[in-house]
């Protein structure tokens, strides 16, 4: 957990998740420092990306659209390679010592 003063001290975290009816969301959560309950913030990635396109488009910033759909694609990248490497790691299991990895759960 991060944390920035404002006169007073606030944590917070943030991190990425999927959420059944929205998708790509990114949580994040804030509060006083001493304080045990955070206040919890969702945002769809989808609104992120919007507002994203709506500026580039307003500033007529191609080069900004252009980075961001770069990055974009190198993270999907990166986690695709990552569900790969697990995907194949069970496989791997299942096939070597004739497991299901889906009982494991």
């Amino acid at each position: 957990m991060s944390e920035v003063s404002v006169g007073f001290i606030i944590r917070y975290d943030h991190y990425l998740d999927f959420d059944e009816s929205d998708g790509l969301v990114l949580q994040l959560f804030a509060g006083e420092a001493h304080a045990n309950d955070p206040v919890e913030l969702t945002v769809p990635v989808e609104e992120l990306f919007q507002e994203m396109m709506v500026e580039g488009k307003q500033d007529l910033d191609y080069q900004f659209l252009y980075n961001m759909a770069h990055e974009f694609n190198r993270y999907s990248e990166l986690a695709r390679e990552a569900a790969r490497m697990i995907e194949d790691s069970s496989s791997s299991l299942e096939d070597m010592y004739g497991l299901d990895c889906g009982d494991l759960d």
